[in-house]
């Protein structure tokens, strides 16, 4: 720096020396170039390039013009009166934004502190002459942004603006005095107000502030000031005073009280928009239908009428205990919600409201018992004149069939009944009176009544019911009607066999299949307990007999759901196939199959085919029960030792004996015959289920038998069998053994 003055001290005594030590322009110009370039000074051009000046003079430059302009100034006015390059000017305002808090740069103007200030001021001039006062309106009158203005004056607010801020309406400013103000004009409107009254014609017809009312409004009504509430929203909102809600809610209440109903459009009259709520809320007890609320008086009303109704097998019409307001729809829902029609599995509800017992729609359909009766007579017989088969058509559903769609299966019936069911609707009504048949897609109707001949019969044996009930019943029974008649043309054909006759010798025959298929089980389990030659005789023996049992079970089920003449007892192998042949044939064929297995060397050969064909005819046995099997096998024990008990005949002792010894041994049932007994014998003695002395004896016994059946002649002495021999023999199995 010492150097630099030295300098400039010496420039100076040149330029003041004489013309001959002076320097040019141009070497003035050369020699501050030379110190540029060395960097020894740091000069700024002028625009004009006549004159230079340091940075900080620049700067010093600028100042003085935002003082000079009352704090701000914009930047491209700036470079043309300091004269310097605008860019070289930016470069400075930025080195002075750094370094000084004070300056703010925003939208192209330099903006001191002072300024602010001094807006601020300006401001609050404004705040206290209008009461009100928005950064909006600021930011128009001063050109300046407003998240600027919102950030600079915010904190002023209280101090330089006397006022409070609510950012919520875009940062508006109010003084303490127009809020009073505001807030008294309120009070005064507000508390005058005696009906609903929108909130959008008061702001019309008196001076509140827009962006103030609401806010003020919330508070007033929050704080208890305002008896009342506000409803709806935006511009639909309304004031409703409290006196107002207290009067509606008087009327509605007594007449709630006294009729035990209010309709919904009379609550809705009296200005209430949601009445239903309303309602809902005022009273929790009641129940809220379509048209109005009634009482639990009128719930419960209703309520015993219906259980009263369908307890004596009648009817009962909701609309006569309903209040006139009330609707077809009203009554359905309080139906809807009655605990006794819930409870009630046998109940309809006929015409909308009618609440109907099953008691009384079967009393109705009784009034045609004599009428189905007679006509089916009728049928049958004209039926027989036209030389038209004696055999009534297979029974499936609601329709008759013919006996080529008979299901094999009960999942067939579900199907088939599920179709016919349906086609059951499109039978012609036609010549009903004549008690015709009709065909439905190859299926054969008989037609009992029209639907308007049983709307008649109904009007005339029917008395109490309207018109419109009597409709309905007629289009209830008229399907109902149908299916029965096809029973009693088929009783007709059959000779007077009901359908309950029929259900009860399905049951029966259910519970014989279950119990011989179950039975040959166990006596499939004692067969494979023994070895040899006897097996092969054994399994023959089970198969003719109980498996003949359980082929006779299926041929009569299939017979009686085709309608087929069967024997009631034990069938032959003849009468067996003779029945067969008249089944039709998707139940035929499997009962053939199982026809010809009867003949096989092994019990499962029969037994698990049987099973298969036996589910699709509906019978279907859980097959590995322990606890089931040894109850069984329990009570067939405790049958063979009754039967013993009574028989005296040697031979049939024998094999009884035999048998229970060898179920006492093993735990297994066997089914077996005479010629059996001596390879029983045989395996017992293997096994040492008997003593030696006990053995002795029964083997004595079994050549006294064979002796008896061989002979021809008298027996001798010794081949005798004594009463005491044969109490003997039975007290074997009558006392436990050590297995037991």
């Amino acid at each position: 720096m010492d150097e630099i003055k030295r300098l400039q001290e010496e420039f100076a005594r040149a330029q003041m020396s004489g013309s001959m030590a002076r320097l040019s322009e141009r070497n003035c110009v050369e020699v501050i170039m030379m110190l540029q370039k060395f960097g020894l000074i740091e000069l700024l051009y002028t625009m004009d390039g006549k004159q230079y000046l340091t940075p900080a003079q620049l700067q010093t430059d600028i100042r003085n013009e935002i003082a000079y302009r009352g704090g701000r100034v914009n930047v491209v006015e700036l470079h043309e009166v300091v004269n310097v390059d605008l860019t070289v000017v930016q470069n400075s305002i930025s080195a002075m934004l750094k370094s000084d808090g004070q300056l703010t740069l925003v939208q192209g103007d330099l903006i001191d502190r002072s300024y602010i200030e001094g807006l601020a001021v300006e401001a609050n001039d404004m705040l206290q002459e209008a009461g009100y006062l928005s950064i909006s309106e600021l930011c128009n009158t001063f050109d300046l942004p407003f998240d600027f203005l919102l950030e600079k004056l915010e904190p002023m607010v209280g101090n330089v603006l006397k006022g409070q801020m609510d950012r919520s309406d875009n940062g508006a400013i109010y003084t303490d005095a127009f809020v009073a103000r505001q807030t008294a004009r309120l009070l005064g409107v507000f508390s005058a107000i005696t009906r609903p009254t929108p909130l959008s014609s008061l702001l019309m017809r008196f001076p509140f502030h827009q962006q103030l009312f609401r806010t003020e409004l919330d508070r007033l009504i929050a704080d208890g000031q305002l008896p009342g509430k506000l409803q709806g929203r935006g511009e639909k909102a309304e004031y409703v005073p409290n006196i107002q809600q207290k009067t509606q809610d008087r009327w509605i209440e007594a007449f709630y009280r006294g009729n035990q109903y209010v309709e919904y459009d009379a609550v809705e009259r009296l200005g209430i928009r949601k009445p239903k709520s309303r309602l809902k809320s005022m009273f929790p007890d009641g129940c809220s239908l379509e048209t109005c609320i009634v009482g639990p008086v009128i719930v419960e009303n209703v309520n015993e009428s219906i259980e009263l109704a369908l307890k004596d097998g009648l009817y009962v019409d909701i609309m006569t205990l309903l209040p006139s307001p009330c609707m077809a729809q009203d009554a359905e829902a309080l139906i809807s919600k009655s605990t006794a029609f819930k409870k009630s599995g046998a109940s309809r509800i006929l015409c909308d409201s009618v609440v109907c017992s099953e008691g009384f729609v079967t009393s109705c359909g009784d009034v045609f018992k004599d009428l189905m009766s007679n006509k089916a007579k009728e049928v049958a017989v004209a039926t027989a004149a036209q030389g038209v088969a004696a055999r009534a058509p297979v029974e499936s559903g609601n329709s008759a069939v013919p006996e080529s769609d008979a299901p094999t299966s009960k999942r067939d019936k579900r199907k088939d009944k599920k179709k016919k069911g349906a086609d059951t609707d499109k039978v012609s009504s036609g010549g009903g009176s004549k008690g015709g048949a009709s065909s439905v897609s190859g299926e054969q109707q008989w037609v009992f009544m029209s639907l308007d001949e049983v709307e008649a019969v109904l009007k005339e044996k029917v008395e109490g019911c309207s018109p419109e009930m009597h409709t309905e019943l007629a289009g209830v029974l008229h399907r109902q009607l149908s299916a029965r008649f096809q029973e009693y043309v088929r009783e007709a054909f059959r000779g007077g066999v009901t359908a309950a006759d029929r259900r009860e010798t399905s049951t029966s025959l259910a519970n014989e299949y279950t119990n011989t298929y179950l039975h040959s089980r166990l006596c499939q389990a004692g067969i494979e307990q023994l070895e040899g030659d006897v097996v092969a005789g054994l399994v023959k023996y089970l198969l003719k007999d109980l498996g003949a049992k359980l082929l006779n079970i299926l041929v009569k089920v299939q017979a009686q759901e085709s309608y087929v003449n069967c024997p009631t007892g034990e069938m032959t192998t003849a009468q067996r196939k003779a029945v067969v042949a008249e089944i039709p044939s998707d139940s035929r064929e499997p009962l053939l199959r199982l026809e010809g297995l009867l003949n096989e060397k092994a019990v499962d050969a029969f037994l698990n085919p049987l099973e298969d064909i036996a589910e699709n005819f509906g019978f279907r046995v859980k097959r590995s029960d322990k606890k089931r099997d040894k109850r069984l096998a329990f009570e067939h024990r405790a049958r063979l030792q009754e039967q013993l008990s009574g028989l005296t005949e040697p031979s049939a002792v024998l094999l009884l004996v035999t048998v229970l010894k060898f179920q006492a041994e093993t735990g297994c049932v066997l089914h077996a015959q005479g010629r059996s007994v001596s390879a029983i014998i045989a395996y017992l003695e293997k096994t040492k289920a008997w003593q030696d002395t006990d053995l002795a004896s029964v083997l004595e016994y079994q050549r006294k038998v064979m002796a008896k059946l061989t002979s021809k002649d008298a027996l001798a002495e010794e081949d005798v069998i004594s009463d005491g021999e044969t109490t003997a023999l039975k007290a074997l199995v009558a006392r436990p053994t050590p297995k037991e």
